[in-house]
Order: C-alpha cells, then structure tokens, then sequence
C-alpha cells in the first residue's frame, strides 16, 4: 500500500510538465469563468451597498392633482400594512426662461438633513440655512454643472425668485451621467435638479405635496437586483394602482425599475452577464479537451506500470485512484488560484470603466457563488469523469496486453497521394508531413478543434471589441458603453490568445514527449537540429493553421450569437483587421511556442530513446 501511494506521487513528479499545463490551463480557465460572470455580481454588490446606506425607495408615487395628495390617499397608505415609511415632498418640473436661455429645471423640497429616504450626500458646500438657498445635483452629460455662488431661478406665479446654490449633491435616485428626462415630456432633458429645504420655506408659501417617496416591508431582506425583490415590489404596484385613489387618472406610482439611472444600469449589468454567460461555456469546452489530451496521452504511456500493477494483485480501482488523485490535485489547484484571482482581479480592472456612465460609489468585494464559479466545478468534473473514462478503459485490459507495448498505427495512403501532380512535385520532408499529419487523426482533431475553439474566442472578442463603439438604445435614450465594453472585450482578447498559446505549447511538447524514438532515429539517420525540428514543428504549424482558419466562422457565428443577445452591433462591423490579426497572433503564439521548447528536441537522448520492447 506504501509503494502505491508512492507511486502516485511518482507519477506527478515524473510528469511535472503535464502536471503543470493541466494546473495552468484550469488556472487560465477559471480565472477567465470567475472573472467576467463577476465583474455583474461586483458593481450590482458595490451599488447595492451604496443604495441601502442612501435607503433608496422602493416605490415613488407622482400626484397628478395640482394640490398635492389628498388626505383620503395618505390616510390610505397611513393603514397600509405593506408600507413601512414613506416621506411627501414638493417636486415640480419647470421651463424656465431666462435673458440667455430656456432651462428645465425640476425643484424639490423636504426636509433635507433630516430626510430618511434617498439621502442626499454634500460632496461640496453647505446645506440651505435660508429660504432663498438650495443645493443642486452634480453635474452629468446632462445636467449642468454649477458652482457654488450661481444663481437658479425660481417661478411662482408673476414673481421669480432668484436662489442661490450654496452646495453640491448627489440623490442615489440619479447615478447615471445621462441625466435624467422631465416626468412630463420624455422628450426633453433636464438642466438642473435643485433642492430647496422646507424648513426654511415662509409659512405663506404653501407648497403641495406632489411626491412621494416610500419603503416597503418586505417579506425578506432583498438584493435590489434580486428577481425576488422586483416581483415584490412590481406586485404591491400593481396593487396599488388597482385602487381608485391611486389609478393611472390620479397618481403615477412608479418603481426603482422605472427609475432612469437604475435601469440603465440593470440594462449594462445584463448586457455583461450575457458575455459572461456564452463567452465561459466556449472557453470551459477547449479547457477541458485539452484536458482531456493530456490525461488521456499520460494514461497510456503509463500502460506498462498499470499492467505491473493488476499483475501484483492491486485492485482496478487503486489504479483508477492514482490517476484521479493527479487529475483532482492539478485541476483543484488550478481551478481555486484562478477563481480568486479572476474574482478579485478582473471586476477590480473593469469597475473603473463604469465611470463614463455612472457616478461610481465605493467597491465592495463580495465573495458569492456565480455562474463562473459554477463552470469552474464542471470544469474540474469533466476532467476528473475524462480520467475515470479512459483509466477504467486501460485497466480493463489484461496484464500481459498492458505490458506489451502498443503497435505503431500502421500507415496509408492519404487524400494527397491519389493526386498525383501535386504529390509527385513535393519534396520528401512534405511527404512526411502530410502522412504523419492524417496518419493520427486523434493528435490532428484535438490540435484542429483546440487552436480553432481559442481562435474563435480571440475573433469575438476582436468583432465585441469592434462595435462596443457603437451608442446603445436603452429606453428612449443612446448611451455610449464604448467605455465599459472595451474593457471587457480586452480580457477576452488576451485571455482567449493566452489559452491558445498554452493550447500549443501542451500539444506540442505531448507530441515531442510521445515521438523521441522518431526524433532519435532521425538524428541517428543524420538529420540536422534544424531539419528535426522542422520535422517537428511543421506538422503543427500547418495543424494550427487549418485550426484557425476553421475558428473564423466559428468565431463569426459565436460573435454573431452574442450580438444577437446584446441588442446591438452587427457582424458588417467587424473590421478586416480583427480577421488578420486573429489569425496573426494565433500563429505568431505558435513559432514563440515552437522557440520554447527547441531546447526539449535537444535534450532528446538518442541511446536511450532507441531502447524499446520490440
């Protein structure tokens, strides 16, 4: 039993380079999967804690009576059990015309300082100490930015009434730098959002109640990007709104999902879940076919020592466990680095990228299960069953075949020799190539499929990275996410190269570790460094370059797929660059990969690699 754990640990470090590309592949894997599906998760936590600590309302409530709310309509809300808190304010959205110009300016009063719902933050300045005092939003692509000293005007009536901004703030109900839209023509934005504060309002200036802002008991502590809480709150709006006190005749009530700032939001959160959600599975696919290779090359290899194994008593499924041992250690490792790199690492690079369109509050880092950490386990589950499959498969066998090593897979006439005008004019060393390439069809699909999969992934992200520039419709309004997309679309870019790179060099020093007999004999017939390695490299060259070229259209209707799901963009955009440099940086990775392991055909002992079991 000693010498059998030992051996387990034998296999690993007689097999560090195999042990080390699956721990890699799974670490580039999973730090790719738990990275984008969390950058959603990241910005909706960091806002969500922002919005708790502003208590941002759940539902707002918009007299259309020109006196306000009654005292039936309080009373109602007064009585209602669902609601927890609400505060009445003034709030009227203006044209106002001065010796410049027209402004759109909504007026809002309450009291300020000591209001319990959409808590307005000082970012600069005082609060008002006197009626003719107020303090506005900060500035936006929308709303205009005033300093303190300017002057707002105010109409009542024949009088206007100048105030003068003595501070700057921020409501939690504006995050979005687009501004926000006058509640009576959508069409017309809004210039200043000020606030004046009742407590200083003279008593002979009565100002109707006009809004409301109101807090909900919930059943449950929600996420305000939870499914659950916006089924809650859409429930009691609809609720409320089948009363005659508060029908569409004589109040709008509107929740945070009709607020212009959360619904942007939500709608860029959903846009990056669906990257997250289509770009991983592809990735999860090629991490675990190269996997796959890898254990399955290590397996057979390994055929001799399983049959010495079965032919000393030990049990088939001790054998299998040494193998699921390797495979659980180099995957788990691989798969819990880079899930909290990814998490931690890549919503921190993009949450920046935010700010284009959003007044960012301060990050907060969670750690919760998502999508990326759930294709991480599968992940790690396919290669652990990929092991159970081909061990299961090798121990079945007797002892004396597993001993006996495996025939050379006889040779035959390819596609290319029955043209005889293209096979009679190549040289031998081409011959070689095109046999050994088709001669192993396992070796060529999994080089093919693998290179093609990464280049498929590069080209999305190239085509993403292409029409991120393009202003997205959300509502009624073209918003510019160039800014927060191009993020995005780099990780893809550099992560889906990056696994290409780790693609080749994995299939390619399998390849040079199950072919040092070949290579010996060819140095012992007298081939030169050179020639060897050109025998080597060039098989999976051109392998790459057929993988590539076939990840085009895949990487055409992949993109295509994610367009479709994000509502904007179309392939006609993509650039002709984006095609030359998938396929460019593709194979460039493949001769920096051919560089690295030069020194591996080196090394190659001819004595020793000729010795075999005939």
């Amino acid at each position: 039993m000693k010498a059998f754990i030992l051996s387990c640990f034998r296999t690993i470090k007689d097999n560090v380079s195999r042990f080390f590309a699956i721990l890699f592949i799974m670490l580039l894997g999973s730090m790719f999967v738990t990275g984008v599906a969390g950058i959603s998760p990241h910005v909706e936590a960091s806002y969500n804690d922002f919005y708790q600590q502003r208590q941002l309302s759940d539902i707002q409530i918009m007299s259309k009576s020109a006196t306000g709310f009654s005292t039936e309509q309080l009373e109602y809300l007064n009585n209602d059990e669902k609601v927890n808190y609400y505060e009445t304010l003034y709030q009227v959205d203006m044209e106002v015309e001065t010796e410049e110009e027209t402004l759109n300016i909504r007026y809002a009063a309450y009291n300020l300082q000591n209001s319990k719902i959409n808590t307005l933050q000082l970012i600069e300045g005082s609060f008002p100490t006197q009626f003719t005092e107020v303090v506005v939003e900060q500035g936006s692509n929308t709303i205009r930015s005033m300093n303190i000293g300017d002057i707002v005007p105010f109409s009542m009536g024949p009088t206007t009434i100048d105030l003068k901004v003595v501070g700057i703030v921020t409501n939690p109900l504006y995050m979005s730098k687009e501004g926000d839209f006058n509640m009576n023509t959508d069409d017309v934005s809004l210039d200043i959002i000020c606030y004046l504060d009742e407590t200083y309002i003279p008593s002979y200036l009565p100002l109707p109640k006009t809004c409301l802002y109101m807090d909900l008991n919930m059943s449950e502590k929600f996420n305000y990007f939870d499914n659950k809480y916006e089924d809650e709150v859409k429930q009691y709006q609809t609720s409320l709104e089948e009363t005659d006190l508060f029908s569409e005749e004589n109040a709008a009530v509107l929740t945070l999902f009709e607020n212009r700032s959360f619904a942007v939001l939500q709608n860029v959160c959903d846009k990056i879940n669906i990257i997250a959600l289509i770009f991983p599975i592809f990735f999860a696919l090629v991490v675990s076919l190269v996997c796959l290779t890898t254990m399955s090359r290590l397996i057979d290899d390994e055929r001799g020592q399983i049959g010495c194994f079965k032919s000393i008593g030990i049990s088939n499924r001790r054998i299998i466990n040494k193998y699921l041992f390797f495979s659980i250690v180099c995957s788990s490792i691989g798969a819990v680095i880079g899930c909290f790199i990814g998490y931690y690492l890549l919503p921190y690079a993009v949450y920046p990228a935010f700010e284009n369109v959003f007044f960012l509050p301060t990050e907060l880092f969670i750690l919760e299960f998502n999508l990326g950490f759930a294709s991480t386990i599968i992940m790690v589950i396919c290669i652990i069953l990929v092991t159970f499959y081909v061990a299961y498969k090798e121990v079945k066998n007797k002892p004396v075949d597993l001993l006996r090593p495996k025939a050379p897979k006889a040779g035959k006439k390819i596609f290319l020799e029955r043209i005889p005008f293209i096979w009679n004019h190549l040289k031998f060393k081409y011959k070689s190539t095109a046999r050994n390439i088709f001669r192993y069809m396992g070796r060529f699909l999994m080089i093919v499929i693998s290179v093609a999969g990464s280049s498929a992934l590069a080209l999305a992200g190239f085509g993403l990275l292409n029409v991120s520039s393009e202003k997205v419709l959300i509502g009624e309004t073209y918003i510019d996410l160039s800014d927060t997309m191009i993020p995005v679309s780099t990780i893809v870019i550099i992560f889906s190269l990056c696994l290409c790179m780790l693609v080749i060099y994995n299939l390619t020093n399998m390849n040079i570790g199950e072919r040092k007999r070949e290579i010996a004999t060819l140095e012992v017939l007298g081939y030169h460094y050179k020639e060897v390695y050109g025998y080597i490299f060039r098989e999976i060259f051109v392998m790459s370059v057929i993988g590539v070229l076939l990840g085009l259209p895949f990487g055409i209707a992949l993109l295509y797929l994610i367009l479709t799901q994000l509502g904007f963009g179309d392939i006609g955009n993509v650039k002709y660059y984006s095609y030359l440099l998938t396929i460019g940086l593709t194979l460039l990775f493949s001769v920096f990969v051919y560089v690295l392991l030069i020194p591996k055909i080196k090394k190659v002992d001819m004595n020793e690699s000729l010795k075999s079991i005939e």
